[in-house]
């Protein structure tokens, strides 16, 4: 028994000392890194083996140089381009281990180069929102962003300066975690960021867009206080700018573009409550603002054609058909015509003229006078024949969307055409099945 405890005693000591070594080998490949970093790349995954082995080992991981070295590692892999692509969670394990220096009793250098070394961490933190960013991972940007504020206040807790400390730095890095954030579906974590942001007096026009985007359903003037704000601020910044600069043409589109994003947040808030009377005015004013959007016209059409459903207006039949067309004219004169959007436009025109029709059939089937009836009848057949040259247009855009089929079934059939009107029937059943 005396044996085998002395074997095992042994085994221990020795896997103790293999340990230790890793970690006095970890120093050694970093410092060769260090002194060529180009041309002894290789040393820098020697040195992250090194601390990566002993990480678990007591007579190791419980010194403050052990943690700041394995920092130091870690944080030059977050800036290395190619080392931080194979260990993408670098920056994190970087904060983790200069953290835990100051839990080891650390000497006065030490806290110095930790705390110098968590400041660098803050680059790698941001570089890595960055690329987790521009991959539309905005769950993991959140959590990247959100660790250099985190970072920032332990810093702070622990009496140092030097990171995040200029108020506009600050401040955006506070906005681009809420944005994040908003996301990935943490609106609470945006909503209160954004709070933060605006009590703050941060004045990007995109907070005040989030803003109400985040505040319209629960407090109606609240949210508009913001928007109205946030169009005054932002309308100030751009008539300060001097537009005959081209180095101020970036941010001239970029004012502009968030203006028009709050104008689209209102057109977005009254279409959802179907406030046709705010929409009108909104809309025209967004065309003003962008009058090569087609998008813009078809909604503005629709506002009209869903008038004159409610109330028979002729003026708003008139109106939603102007829309419409002016819809589909600046969506054909576009440099790259979306083939969606035309096919929308003339769907809508044909519709336009098939609901009409539609209606005055019902008109039409309660009428007991002869003469009425034919004259009604003649419109009704008039409607559908110029609803026709729309709908088949839109076939040949989209030969299988199921709308257009079930009018053109329907026109054919008032035509009196069962052929044609059969053959749209078993279309529109083989795209069921």
């Amino acid at each position: 028994m005396r044996k085998v405890l002395t074997s095992l005693l042994v085994i221990l000591f020795a896997a103790s000392a293999i340990v230790a070594q890793d970690y006095k080998s970890a120093g050694k490949a970093f410092r060769n890194y260090k002194f060529d970093k180009e041309k002894n790349y290789s040393d820098l995954d020697k040195a992250r083996e090194g601390v990566d082995a002993s990480m678990d080992n007591a007579e190791v991981n419980t010194q403050a140089k052990y943690w700041l070295l394995r920092g130091e590692i870690y944080n030059e892999i977050a800036e290395n381009e190619l080392a931080k692509l194979r260990h993408p969670d670098a920056a994190d394990k970087a904060f983790e281990a200069l953290s835990k220096v100051l839990e080891y009793n650390p000497k006065s250098f030490e806290k110095k180069s930790a705390t110098d070394g968590l400041i660098k961490t803050g680059a790698g933190f941001q570089g890595k929102a960055a690329r987790l960013f521009e991959s539309q991972e905005y769950a993991g940007a959140y959590e990247a962003f959100n660790s250099m504020l985190n970072l920032k206040t332990m810093l702070e807790t622990n009496g140092t300066k030097g990171f995040l400390d200029e108020k506009d730095d600050l401040q955006q890095i506070k906005y681009y975690t809420g944005m994040t954030a908003r996301m990935a579906g943490k609106n609470d974590v945006a909503k209160g960021l954004y709070t933060e942001l605006y009590n703050d007096g941060y004045d990007d026009a995109e907070l005040y867009k989030g803003l109400f985007d985040m505040t319209i359903e629960e407090d109606e003037d609240k949210a508009f206080k913001i928007l109205k704000e946030g169009r005054e601020k932002s309308s100030a910044k751009l008539a300060k700018l001097d537009r005959s600069d081209p180095e101020n043409e970036d941010e001239a589109k970029r004012l502009e573009a968030s203006m028009t994003g709050m104008l689209f947040s209102e057109i977005n808030y009254y279409l959802g409550k179907g406030q046709q009377d705010k929409l009108e005015g909104k809309l025209k004013e967004a065309i003003e603002a962008e009058p090569n959007n087609p998008s813009l016209y078809s909604v503005l059409g629709k506002v009209y054609d869903d008038i004159y459903q409610q109330s028979g207006d002729e003026s708003n039949f008139a109106k939603a058909k102007e829309y419409y067309e002016k819809s589909l004219s600046v969506g054909e004169g576009l440099e790259e015509v979306d083939q969606k959007i035309i096919m929308q436009a003339v769907y809508n025109l044909g519709a336009l003229y098939f609901n009409k029709s539609a209606e005055l059939s019902k008109k039409m089937n309660d009428e007991s006078d002869t003469n009425k009836y034919n004259a009604m009848k003649a419109e009704v057949d008039n409607l559908f024949g110029e609803a026709l040259p729309y709908f088949l247009r839109a076939e040949k855009l989209d030969s299988n969307d199921l709308n257009t089929l079930l009018a053109l079934k329907e026109i054919y059939a008032r035509k009196d055409d069962f052929t044609k009107s059969n053959e749209y029937k078993n279309r529109i059943a083989a795209l069921k099945e």
